[in-house]
């Protein structure tokens, strides 16, 4: 089976879904092979998805014209709200087991 070409970077994270889970491929490093998990195809496994996704962001992967514009940076220190605001909303996300 070959892979079609993509313009997503090489260390990229490789999505889809059937209608009942959602996959995710983790490319391996050294020559290691791929990680694939999946999570179930409902609110709970987007939310997974998206946390994946987000933690292995790699900013230095994005090879454009220009740099990446601050808002899309996983780096942002400030936010909206106060800073007991941004503190409360953390708390009830971790709560809500969508970030850790």
């Amino acid at each position: 089976m070959s892979i079609a070409p993509s313009a997503a970077p090489a260390r990229a994270l490789r999505v889809w879904a059937n209608g009942n889970e959602i996959f995710v491929e983790i490319p391996g490093k050294g020559g290691k092979p791929p990680y694939i998990t999946s999570y179930p195809y409902d609110t709970r496994g987007i939310a997974l998805t998206l946390s994946l996704l987000g933690a292995n962001r790699i900013d230095y992967d994005y090879t454009g014209p220009m740099p990446i514009p601050s808002a899309y940076r996983t780096n942002i220190t400030s936010g909206p709200g106060t800073a007991e605001q941004q503190a409360s909303a953390d708390k009830a996300l971790r709560l809500a087991g969508l970030i850790k």
